[in-house]
């Protein structure tokens, strides 16, 4: 099991490392861009892309968490409430910082405070939430909609477990979530069941699981073709079905045949998916504003810019480290002792 976990962290850390690479050049356009810049850019501007590497692994895992949570007993509530606490701790720590860092640009980019932050108490209500998408409202944290879709794929996982316990058995859900990815693909939700738009990236990764750890039968190739045919519409563009439906594939084959990596290349990638939730919430507020004050001493255009830039990564990654190690850790921490404690007071 360490291996696959292994595997999974890597792809996370490739794709938190497309995400910053897209973010950070995506706002340059290439002729004011260093040739080698320019080149680069061609491959980092579909870097977005990553974003939906993270939903199919989030398919992955959840259906591991709550077929652990199933076995376990646990209650829907008490899966949610375990949720909450991987997730919003450490965003509300990277909202705070983000907020930092717009004061301490305000002098620099003559932007007050008060204009790039929320205006309104229920503005500020639905950023600590996450709730920013279904309200329309823009977000302090630029990737920070992404969470929003995370937590529908929660709350419905939730669903699924509280049916378990009317002995609705596990085939019949995967039936079901196979068969409502068209509905959900070719009329997208809107408002609080927006983030079921995105259903189908969630699911494909469920269903690579369950390949690997369950029984590939009849509804599980059912489930697959209503998957695939959802995917495979208008209404996901840009390459957004392929990328989903690779990431369950290589995490199915991930698991069934472990590759073998350079020692190195292995450990450099596994911390860096260990630590990219941090460095995705906090990547665009310490980019954005390093590049942008380089560009007032280094031309985008001189071989220079191109050291600046690889330095701006590299800090961007070094930030989300900390972030990780000062925050993220110690709140995981935390919940693994409330769910042990949790546990401990269930009675058996």
């Amino acid at each position: 099991m360490t291996k696959r976990l292994d595997h999974i962290e890597q792809l996370r850390g490739l794709a938190a490392f497309a995400v910053l690479g897209f973010h950070s050049l995506v706002t340059k356009e290439p002729n004011v861009l260093n040739p080698t810049l320019a080149a680069v850019r061609t491959v980092l501007i579909h870097g977005w892309l990553g974003v939906h590497v993270f939903f199919a692994i989030s398919g992955w895992c959840i259906a591991q968490r709550i077929t652990s949570a199933r076995n376990r007993g646990e209650t829907p509530w008490g899966y949610l409430y375990d949720r909450a606490l991987r997730i919003y701790p450490t965003y509300w720590a990277a909202l705070v910082f983000a907020v930092l860092m717009l004061a301490a640009e305000a002098p620099f980019n003559g932007i007050p405070l008060y204009r790039n932050s929320p205006h309104s108490i229920g503005v500020w209500l639905a950023e600590v939430t996450l709730t920013q998408p279904p309200f329309g409202y823009g977000s302090v944290l630029l990737v920070s909609w992404t969470l929003f879709y995370e937590l529908t794929f929660y709350v419905t996982s939730a669903v699924a477990l509280f049916l378990r316990r009317f002995h609705i058995s596990g085939r019949t859900l995967l039936l079901i979530g196979g068969l409502v990815c068209p509905i959900f693909a070719w009329f997208p939700p809107t408002g609080f069941l927006l983030g079921l738009a995105l259903w189908p990236h969630f699911f494909i990764g469920m269903l690579a699981w369950w390949y690997v750890f369950r029984k590939a039968d009849g509804v599980w190739a059912a489930s697959l073709i209503s998957t695939l045919l959802a995917l495979f519409t208008e209404s996901f563009p840009g390459g957004q079905a392929e990328v989903a439906l690779g990431t369950a594939f290589l995490l199915a084959l991930a698991a069934l045949h472990p590759p073998r990596l350079p020692p190195h290349v292995s450990r450099a990638l596994t911390a860096l998916g260990a630590a990219s939730y941090s460095i995705y919430l906090i990547h665009v507020p310490v980019i954005s504003p390093f590049l942008n004050l380089a560009e007032r001493v280094v031309s985008p255009k001189s071989n220079a810019y191109v050291g600046v830039w690889i330095i701006g990564l590299a800090v961007a990654i070094a930030a989300g480290i900390v972030v990780h190690n000062v925050v993220e850790v110690p709140c995981e921490r935390w919940r693994h002792r409330t769910l042990a404690a949790r546990r401990a007071d269930t009675p058996t």
